[in-house]
């Protein structure tokens, strides 16, 4: 078609958008998954009964569907903000390749401690940021548990 080809994968303007789209697409299957399971577990008696009482479609979804799937909402809310200081270091690797230039936009906590630790032998240094990290998740991991409980819904534990 006469345009030069753009190597997406070794551009940083393209890195984190790319790394973004592909990490919502491997979560979608599992979310839906998870939120189809909790729209199946709602009586359709309640449908019926709202059907009767003159509810369209969007007022059932409303008053019906929405509350239903309020716990498991909250419990994927724990979910996903337990799992945002957890980069798939491993996909950025695979989409780093050995472009190293890519450091500046795909570096990561897990990446640097696979960095220090493993490549360079630092033990003690990468010992010390997994420890930080994972008392940092469990701090949010708990508020959020906390936050949870305090608006009425189910947490963790």
């Amino acid at each position: 078609m006469g345009i030069e080809p753009i190597n997406f994968l070794m551009q940083k303007s393209f890195f984190v958008p790319l790394l973004v789209a592909s990490s919502i697409w491997i979560g979608y299957g599992w979310n839906s998954i998870i939120y189809l399971a909790s729209i199946a577990g709602i009586e359709i008696e309640l449908y019926e009964a709202a059907h009767m009482d003159g509810a369209g479609k969007l007022r059932q979804t409303w008053h019906i569907t929405l509350p239903a799937m309020i716990p498991i909402i909250s419990l994927m809310f724990i979910y996903s903000v337990s799992s945002i200081l957890n980069a798939d270091w491993q996909q950025i690797l695979v989409l780093m390749g050995n472009n190293y230039t890519l450091y500046e936009v795909s570096d990561v906590i897990d990446l640097y401690i696979y960095r220090i630790g493993l490549l360079q032998g630092e033990y003690g240094i990468s010992t010390a940021v997994g420890l930080l990290k994972g008392l940092l998740s469990v701090c949010l991991i708990s508020g959020c548990n906390w936050i949870a409980k305090k608006s009425g819904q189910m947490g963790v534990w």
